[in-house]
């Protein structure tokens, strides 16, 4: 009788750590391209619609070379020269790491280490709506909304 009570404990301690701090995964990196590698039509880039030119985000992961790659142009109202938004994630510098939200979308927190820096990213799936967010785009934030269509055509 002792031992099942100490395991429910154990066990309600466990649960409630997960609802205090949310379910946290540590991803394989190279996985998680693989399951969110195609094109995605670009909604909007810094709440704006994209102009013509950058309507498409890339994702891919090439497992010979262990490296994710994230496209995402932008081209500022500006009329600055259109940025093509070329991410590399080596898969040896790379922790990916999801968490469950409370409106059950997937926050999925990309740690890249480039040169002892570390640069974060945010990939929100929710209902197959899509926000990323790069959190050091020339000393800002940039974030492009996205929806993954069911065929793109170019």
């Amino acid at each position: 009788m002792r031992h099942s009570i100490r395991n429910w404990a154990v066990l309600a301690c466990f649960a409630a750590s997960f609802h205090a701090y949310g379910m946290r995964l540590v991803v394989d990196t190279g996985s998680f391209f693989d399951g969110i590698k195609g094109q995605y039509l670009i909604e909007t880039v810094a709440g704006q619609p994209p102009h013509g030119e950058n309507v498409l985000a890339d994702v891919d992961n090439d497992a010979s070379q262990r490296e994710g790659f994230i496209g995402m142009p932008y081209c500022p109202d500006s009329g600055d020269t259109c940025d093509p938004g070329y991410l590399f994630f080596p898969h040896a510098d790379t922790l990916v790491i999801q968490n469950m939200l409370d409106d059950g979308s997937i926050q999925t927190v990309i740690e890249v280490d480039e040169g002892g820096i570390t640069k974060i990213y945010h990939w929100v799936d929710s209902a197959g709506k899509i926000t990323f967010t790069n959190f050091q785009y020339k000393g800002g934030t940039l974030v492009h909304e996205l929806k993954k269509p069911a065929s793109v055509t170019q």
